[in-house]
């Protein structure tokens, strides 16, 4: 699954040829088109070229209720999600997966919707927020992402994003993983 198809998220699928990747259909032709000054830094063309033959695209139509929000289920038994949160990306994606041991909670990795935990509490810092909103295509869509998300992890949902390196430690340290 693919977040998005940023560069520091995408290039790693180049170690793995022959994995499907799954993402959004929007997501899929922002990189093609390469938009703006922004899409020509983000997307890289030999990333594309890489995953364009064995992608798996979803499209907003098709999405159906999950939490609070609208996602593709990618397994039969609907516990592996791909959800649309566009923003950061104009196809931006969470991926959620049912906790094994807990079947009432979702583990959301919400990719670059967020840049630090505190996006989902009331103390945002103002410094990350300003640094989200100039990397985003669309910054009007931050704040209803963050307050999307922020109500998934007050249900007791595990929010987690790919670049807070705090959130991350504190996570590794209550799975004792290293």
């Amino acid at each position: 699954m693919a977040t998005h198809l940023d560069y520091d998220h995408i290039s790693g699928a180049l170690d793995f040829p022959a994995a499907p990747v799954h993402l959004t259909v929007t997501e899929l032709f922002a990189a093609a088109s390469r938009p703006g000054i922004r899409g020509r830094i983000r997307y890289r063309p030999h990333h594309l070229t890489s995953i364009t033959s064995r992608a798996h695209t979803y499209a907003p139509a098709e999405a159906v209720p999950v939490m609070n929000f609208h996602g593709h289920p990618l397994t039969e038994a609907g516990d592996l999600v791909l959800i649309p949160l566009p923003g950061h990306t104009a196809g931006h994606a969470a991926v959620a997966i049912r906790d094994p041991h807990r079947m009432d909670r979702w583990l959301i990795h919400a990719g670059d919707a967020f840049l630090h935990h505190t996006a989902l509490t009331s103390t945002a810092d103002p410094s990350m927020d300003r640094v989200e909103r100039m990397l985003a295509m669309d910054p009007s869509t931050l704040t209803r992402n963050h307050a999307a998300l922020r109500s998934a992890a007050d249900q007791g949902h595990l929010v987690i994003c790919s670049h807070d390196r705090g959130q991350y430690e504190h996570l590794a340290a209550a799975a004792n993983v290293r």
